[in-house]
């Protein structure tokens, strides 16, 4: 457990006290357990990162958006309800920022068990277009390879919607997505 010093200068009229306290830093466990006691309270803002619609419903919760890239501002208790669902892991809906002076994204990434997966990034559309277009050949494999698998399927699904789009042409980049993922029928119309 880390320990910092706070000074804190205490104006008593004409005198000025110092105090030197010690601030204790929160344990992965106590800020667990207080992000869920406070959960209701945590706005948090998703972005759908499918290539159309993406519609949740459970019971009473439910996130509505209609297309690519569009946002909404949801708790922190309804994310902690899709925790293992498919939803959040295969990045059909993707967390893109937290309302919150108290915590941060990667606290917030952390009790949705999703660090590994986001590895220190923000993950929106304009993230998946700017690797698709402006990466390298070289830079694109090494992000196939390195980044996690859930990471890799949502650039492949990307590129492909864009490619029936005529909107990604790079055939050193659509060999590599074939190449990961063994498929050489990938960007084939139906």
């Amino acid at each position: 457990m880390a320990n910092k010093k706070v000074e804190e200068k205490v104006n008593l009229g004409k005198e000025t006290v110092e105090e030197t306290k010690k601030a204790r830093k929160r344990t992965r466990a106590e800020m667990i357990r207080e992000l869920k006691r406070e959960a209701s309270k945590i706005d948090i803002e998703v972005m759908n990162l499918t290539n159309g619609s993406f519609i949740y419903e459970n019971g009473y919760d439910s996130i509505r958006m209609n297309e690519p890239g569009e946002t909404a501002i949801v708790g922190l208790d309804l994310l902690l309800k899709m925790k293992n669902s498919p939803t959040m892991r295969k990045l059909f809906l993707s967390i893109v920022d937290i309302y919150s002076d108290e915590y941060e994204l990667k606290d917030v990434l952390d009790i949705l068990d999703l660090t590994k997966i986001y590895n220190d990034k923000v993950l929106t559309l304009d993230y998946l277009d700017e690797v698709l277009e402006n990466s390298t050949v070289d830079e694109f494999v090494g992000i196939l390879e390195n980044e996690s698998p859930e990471l890799a399927k949502r650039l492949c699904q990307r590129a492909v919607y864009l490619a029936h789009l005529n909107e990604f042409d790079s055939m050193g980049k659509r060999s590599a997505i074939e190449s990961k993922f063994n498929n050489a029928y990938i960007f084939k119309s139906n």
